[in-house]
């Protein structure tokens, strides 16, 4: 969940404490916000989303938000047109939302944004991997004794954050957006009348076990469980409008560098109602303590918000501001970054047909040029993921090369397509105009074309790091093509000769 560099006398006093054994310190799950102002303000301050409950829906035609466990209220008939629900206007789940209550049955609705990311294999096979876009911002809680917070908060301030997979490549990276706020939680008192309902929502997935101590996923058992752990009487035949969805929760075990057994558990979202039986009512304070049912609390497992079903009402306001309106739909950036992806192979291969219908001539021999792909393949191999540096690597070994006229024509050939002009302090850099260039007399339309679109869909930095990101076949394929003539101009590969 979190990772902080701890020297040993800092990690004896946590572990002696038993900050992290005996269940004094629990984790929230970090889900979506959106910056409340301009300033650095408390964490406290920013919007607090949980995964979408199942009761919130959008109609599939008008795309207006209903609350199924609400009643109908009048309307006029104007109003009623937009929520009918004959016909293709049927409620569908907002599977990978997450809400935000901004007031009574309003409610901002946000989804994190994704884009796909391509890397090679050492197969050279290309894979592709879902990944959270960069600039995004989270917000989590963590629940412990008041004598841990101080220490907790100088851990996340002074530690490096990272999460997810690939952390030591190039992702996870993260900093803290707004100042840690100590305090002491307030517990919220519910209090439900005879009669009345209230909903008890899965902030986040949870886990329970059954009577063999086996984990399960049956409707009453859990139902059962939250009634007990929370004090709620009810009686199972006023069941109505309970909605539970089902998953498979697993992990990562860094230690065996093996994936965690999947169990099955309750999903985010899940919703149980209870009606409270005649001749009882439902008072209670929900401390920090009091949010999590289930096991595994203290990673997360189990959070849930109570809602009182009789302030419901099925026509739900969704929050309108500029956040909501300028946030880009997640279908869009799949379809842009797609684009981009495209338009990038078609320019590489339009500025490889460039380059062979001009004709350009290396006055190198093949065993030469065959060194220069080694040279090539092993500066890609050490900066994997950083192509700018690979190319710096890529022609510092070529200025390594201890016959000047193999160097110096190495160099002219670089400079004619990728490299900057060369200076005193050594700096290798790429020239991306040059690298886009029409070559020959001839103007090529379609490359034109082509790099146009690719600008006006990608910024002036994303499109830099789409280009540094192919120089590498650039270059591989055109020292291919060199070494194909050389061999057909019969040249036996003999340097000097």
């Amino acid at each position: 969940w979190w990772r902080f560099s701890l020297n040993g006398s800092l990690y004896q006093n946590i572990t002696r404490g038993g900050m992290f054994l005996d269940g004094t310190t629990i984790y929230t799950n970090a889900n979506i916000t959106f910056p409340p102002g301009e300033g650095k303000e408390d964490a406290d301050k920013w919007p607090d989303y949980i995964p979408a409950p199942l009761y919130l829906n959008r109609l599939k035609k008008t795309g207006v938000l209903v609350n199924l466990l609400g009643k109908k209220r009048e309307q006029s008939p104007d109003e009623e047109k937009a929520y009918e629900e004959e016909g293709e206007n049927q409620p569908q789940k907002l599977k990978t939302h997450y809400v935000h209550g901004t007031g009574l049955n309003t409610y901002d609705v946000a989804e994190p944004e994704r884009e796909l990311v391509y890397h090679n294999s050492r197969n050279e096979d290309l894979y592709s991997l879902e990944a959270l876009a960069q600039g995004q911002y989270f917000r989590g809680r963590i629940y412990t004794e008041r004598k841990y917070a101080g220490l907790l908060k100088e851990l996340l301030e002074k530690s490096p954050l990272s999460f997810g997979k690939s952390r030591t490549a190039q992702y996870g990276a993260c900093r803290l957006a707004a100042e840690i706020t100590v305090r002491d939680t307030a517990a919220k008192t519910v209090c439900v009348e005879e009669g009345q309902s209230v909903a008890v929502i899965l902030a986040s997935d949870a886990i329970f076990t059954d009577e063999a101590l086996g984990c399960t996923v049956k409707f009453e058992e859990i139902k059962e469980q939250i009634a007990r752990r929370l004090g709620i009487p009810y009686d199972r035949e006023t069941d109505q409008g309970s909605m539970l969805r089902t998953k498979e929760v697993t992990g990562y075990l860094a230690v065996w560098n093996l994936r965690r057994p999947g169990i099955p558990a309750a999903g985010a979202g899940s919703v149980l109602v209870y009606t409270i039986p005649a001749g009882k009512r439902w008072q209670k304070a929900s401390g920090p303590r009091e949010t999590f049912v289930g096991e595994r609390n203290l990673e997360g497992y189990g959070e849930v918000r109570i809602a009182e079903c009789q302030d419901m009402a099925y026509r739900v306001r969704q929050a309108k501001g500029p956040d909501t309106e300028t946030r880009e739909k997640p279908e869009l950036t799949y379809t842009r970054e797609f684009l981009v992806s495209i338009l990038t192979e078609r320019l590489l291969e339009r500025l490889l047909f460039s380059y062979i219908k001009d004709g350009e001539k290396l006055n190198l021999t093949s065993s030469t040029i065959g060194r220069l792909r080694l040279m090539l393949r092993e500066s890609l191999e050490e900066y994997r993921e950083e192509p700018k540096r690979a190319f710096d690597n890529f022609c510092r070994r070529i200025a390594s090369v201890k016959r000047t006229k193999e160097r110096e024509e190495a160099f002219r050939f670089l400079c004619r397509i990728l490299l900057k002009n060369r200076n005193d302090k050594n700096l290798y850099e790429m020239d991306f105009e040059k690298m886009t260039a029409v070559r020959g007399n001839s103007e090529d339309s379609e490359l034109l074309k082509i790099k146009e679109l690719l600008q006006s869909h990608a910024a002036k930095e994303e499109y830099d790091e789409r280009l540094a990101g192919i120089w590498g076949v650039y270059m591989e394929r055109i020292l291919a093509y060199h070494k194909y003539l050389k061999k057909h101009e019969g040249d036996g590969g003999n340097d000097g000769k």
